[in-house]
Formats: C-alpha cells, structure tokens, sequence
C-alpha cells in the first residue's frame, strides 16, 4: 500500500501537500553509444525500473536539447520519498551509475 504524502502546515493551520521533487540531469551521451544511451534513460528504460521499485516516484522524462545533449527529468512526491529510495537501493543505484558511465562523454545534475 503506498503511503501519502507528508503534509505540511500552511499558514492558515491548514494542511497542505509535500512538494513534489524534479531531479534533473543533463547528459553528452557518447555518439557511438545512442542507442543503448536513449534506451537506458528513457521512460521506460533501467534507471525507471529501478526507480519504479520505490514508493513516490511518478515518472521519468527524456529530452533531446538542440545543442546535442540531453535532459533526464524524475519527478517524485516527495524529497523524502527520493531519499527514502537512494537509501534503500544505494548499492544499486552506484552499480547501475557505473555501469552507465560508458554511454556518456558529460553528465551534470541541474537541479534537485
């Protein structure tokens, strides 16, 4: 059973729903891997399948960008839900981080 978002206390006593967390991530992916690298981070690819094992994560994004590279967007409930999830699957998480550093030239996080 998923649990539901924490509230938080707005200024009226009322309560109201946790901010929903984007994780962005901008990549140079290698030419001769672009395949397996539009395969990997799509919405349907390896990092959502393990996302998708944790509670509070809604889905993943992939953007081609006019100067070559390209966004990821993970889109979660809650900042606790994600650090519940980087918690719980950080042996995963490093393994599958280093296994897909060879589709990549670049890789830089844009915001959390």
């Amino acid at each position: 059973m998923a649990r539901a978002p924490r509230a938080a206390r707005a200024g009226n006593g009322v309560s109201a729903p946790a901010r929903e967390l984007r994780i962005v991530w901008r990549y140079t992916p290698d030419p001769q891997r672009l395949p397996e690298f539009l395969a990997t981070y799509a919405s349907d690819g390896v990092w959502a399948e393990l996302f998708r094992q944790a509670d509070g994560y809604l889905g993943t994004e992939l953007r081609s960008l006019a100067d070559g590279t390209y966004r990821t967007i993970d889109r979660w409930r809650s900042p606790d839900d994600y650090r519940h999830f980087r918690a719980r699957f950080a042996p995963v998480y490093a393994l599958l981080d280093e296994a897909c550093a060879a589709l990549t030239l670049d890789k830089r996080q844009e915001t959390t």
